[in-house]
C-alpha cells in the first residue's frame, strides 16, 4: 500500500477546533519510488467512448418535423442532447472512480491508495514501507510526485 504523510497544514479554525489537511504523498508499492503519474484506465476510456456514441447516436438520430417532414429541425434537437448531456455527466460523475496511478520507475500499475473516507488516524497502515514524514526520502523532484488531499479534525487523530 503506497501512500505516506508527508505535510500537515491548517486551514482554518472552527469553535476552538483546528481543521487541516495531510499532503499524502503516493508511492510505488514495488520499488518504492515517488516517480508517479496518472493514466487513464480501460474503464475510464469506455465510459469515456460510451458517452461519445450516445451523443453521436442521439444526434444523428433523425426525429422529422410534422411541418417539414424532409428535414430535422435544430429546436427539436436540444431536449434529446441536453438528456443525453445529462445522462453522460451522471454517468461519469458516478461511475468515473478514483485515480488510477502507475509507476514510472518499473511501470508498477497496482498501488494501492487510501479510501477517501477514511479516518486520518487510518492514514499510517497505508505506509507498509514505514517511510518517515520527512520530505528527504521523495526520491524526485515535487512536480513528478502525485499528492492526495486528506482533510481532519484534529479530534480525528484520536
Amino acid at each position: 500500500m503506497g501512500i505516506v504523510k508527508m505535510r500537515r497544514h491548517h486551514q482554518f479554525i472552527d469553535r476552538g477546533y483546528p481543521y487541516g489537511t495531510d499532503i499524502l504523498y503516493v508511492y510505488c508499492d514495488k520499488c518504492g519510488s515517488f516517480s508517479i503519474t496518472t493514466y487513464l484506465g480501460l474503464e475510464k476510456w469506455l465510459l469515456i467512448i460510451g458517452c461519445c456514441v450516445l451523443t453521436a447516436a442521439v444526434m444523428s438520430w433523425r426525429w422529422p418535423s410534422a411541418v417539414y417532414p424532409d428535414r430535422v429541425l435544430v429546436g427539436e434537437l436540444c431536449l434529446p442532447f441536453a438528456v443525453c448531456l445529462v445522462v453522460c455527466g451522471f454517468a461519469i460523475k458516478f461511475l468515473w472512480g478514483e485515480e488510477n496511478y502507475k509507476c514510472r520507475k518499473c511501470g508498477n500499475v497496482d498501488i494501492l491508495i487510501n479510501k477517501l473516507q477514511d479516518y486520518a488516524s487510518e492514514i499510517p497502515k497505508y505506509n507498509t514501507r514505514n517511510y518517515p514524514s520527512d520530505m528527504a526520502v521523495v526520491d524526485v523532484p515535487d512536480h513528478l510526485t502525485q499528492k492526495r488531499y486528506q482533510g481532519y479534525w484534529d479530534d480525528d487523530y484520536r
